[in-house]
Formats: structure tokens, C-alpha cells, sequence
């Protein structure tokens, strides 16, 4: 994922989308997509500069929040999440353990109806190469810390890379994959939310970078990075710091161990809803 240099925030008034939280996100063939999230819906929705936004697909899944979102040159995955038919929207959601897939970032298609690993929302999804990960995530109960890959680009079938990874159970993390490697940032298991960094080039071999980061313990953020730059910087933007209290800041880095404050940007970024 690629944005220009983020310090200043300009307001681009507000999107064809109703309002909501918990979107999956990704941005594939030059444009940006969101999908599901809160209140529950079906509906994945498309932009090529931020402003303009274009319903793609009205009934692209089974109804989801949570759900993680991720994008290689060739598809686009939706990955798990919290939803389910009528009941669901009294309530009565169940984790999902199901990815669809598309290749033109239009028309979704259930890829896998039931995967290798447990029903889960809040998880976290990249492609590192042509091989996609997932990890984390929690049940509503209970948090995961495992990471499975689907191998080859086209995801023919997940397989587990690692049982418990050391950053333990944790969801709502921002992930990114850059330079090789898939760097983890913060998340939140119950109550508790982190402020660590940790890297991996193989989704089993994780080093801490950083055990105690300069920004706020958070979850539910996102983190990105402008490639077009000489020096690839991340950007860490928003997130939830406390059950009640969200997070406007931007912070930015250029090696994922020393990450320094920017200053507050027009967005907020919503508290998980478990």
C-alpha cells in the first residue's frame, strides 16, 4: 500500500458511503476499496483519488465487519470477519471462517467457504511476495496467535506457518509488508494494548524491533507506506488508545524501530467492536 507524504491533512468532504467503522481496506489497480464493516453491510466501495467513490458491488459477501482486507498485483481477498444473515443484524453474530475473492476489484466470489483456521474477526492479512499471511485476530473471546499462508498468488490452500508466535495473542494490529519483511505494530488482547514492533521475512521467525515504541499503546489503526518516496517511510495513523479514547496522530518512520510524531491529522480512527 502507497500513499504521498501524509503530515498535512486536508479535509476532501465526505464519501458517497454512509458513515461506519470496522471497514476492511485495500488498495488494488491504483485504487482504493473498502468493505463491509459497521453498521453491517454487504457492500464494497471503490476510489481512484478519495473523493469520488463508486459503489462496485452491493452484495459482494455474506454481511461482515472486521474483516481484513489484503491485495496482490493480480486479486484481492476478504478475509473472515464478525457477520452473518438477519440475526445478525439483531445482534447475533457469529466469527467467520471464510475468504472471498476478486480478480477485478468489482465482483467478489466465495473463494474458500471453510478454512483451515478458526472463525475469526480483527485478524490481520498481507501478502509478502506472492504468498499471502494472515494472523491474529480474536473469537470475541478469545485472542489468537497464530499465522497461516496461502501460497502461490492464487491461494490454493492455507497452511500453518506458526502454532503461537511470540508477540502472543493480539488483534486489531497494523501490518504491513515491505522490504522483505512483514512488520506487526501494536493491537490489544482483552484490555491490554501494545506499543511494541516486531518483523518477520518467513511468518514463523518474528524479532521484536522495538518492545516500547515512542506513540501510545493502541489497536484498530493503520499503517502505511509512501513508496514513491527515495526512503520508503511508514506511517502509523489513528487507533484506539483506551475502550473510550481514539487517537487523530500520525506518526512516521524509516526503519520501523525509531518511529517519531508528526502531528495530529483530520481522522479518527474507531475503537474495535467486539
Amino acid at each position: 500500500m502507497c500513499v504521498v507524504e501524509a503530515v498535512s491533512w486536508v479535509s476532501v468532504g465526505a464519501a458517497g458511503w454512509s458513515a461506519r467503522t470496522d471497514t476492511g481496506y485495500a488498495v488494488f489497480n491504483n485504487k482504493m476499496l473498502i468493505g463491509g464493516g459497521t453498521p453491517i453491510n454487504t457492500e464494497v466501495w471503490s476510489s481512484s483519488d478519495g473523493s469520488a467513490w463508486s459503489e462496485v458491488d452491493s452484495t459482494a459477501f455474506v454481511a461482515r465487519w472486521g474483516a481484513a482486507m489484503a491485495a496482490s498485483a493480480t486479486r484481492v481477498f476478504v478475509i473472515g470477519g464478525k457477520g452473518g444473515g438477519l440475526l445478525c443484524a439483531l445482534t447475533l453474530c457469529s466469527p467467520l471462517a471464510d475468504a472471498y475473492v476478486s480478480t477485478n476489484g468489482v465482483s467478489f466470489s466465495l473463494f474458500t467457504a471453510s478454512v483451515s483456521w478458526a472463525a475469526r474477526l480483527y485478524a490481520s492479512a498481507a501478502f509478502l511476495g506472492s504468498d499471502l499471511y494472515m494472523l491474529g485476530g480474536t473469537t470475541g473471546t478469545t485472542g489468537m496467535d497464530d499465522v497461516w499462508r496461502c501460497t502461490g498468488g492464487t491461494c490454493t490452500a492455507w497452511s500453518l506457518v506458526q502454532s503461537a508466535a511470540p508477540y502472543g495473542n493480539r488483534h486489531s494490529v497494523g501490518l504491513i509488508s515491505l522490504g522483505g519483511y512483514l512488520t506487526l505494530v501494536g493491537g490489544m488482547t482483552g484490555s491490554t494494548y501494545y506499543r511494541d514492533v516486531w518483523q518477520s521475512a518467513d511468518g514463523y521467525t518474528w524479532n521484536q524491533i522495538t518492545a516500547s515504541a515512542a506513540f501510545t499503546a493502541r489497536a484498530g489503526h493503520a499503517v502505511v507506506a509512501n513508496l514513491a518516496a527515495v526512503k520508503p517511510k511508514l506511517y502509523l495513523m489513528g487507533g484506539a488508545t483506551s475502550g473510550s479514547s481514539y487517537s487523530n496522530e500520525l506518526w512516521t518512520s524509516f526503519d520501523a524501530s525509531t518511529i517519531r510524531y508528526g502531528m495530529p491529522a483530520l481522522l479518527t480512527e474507531r475503537m474495535p467492536n467486539v
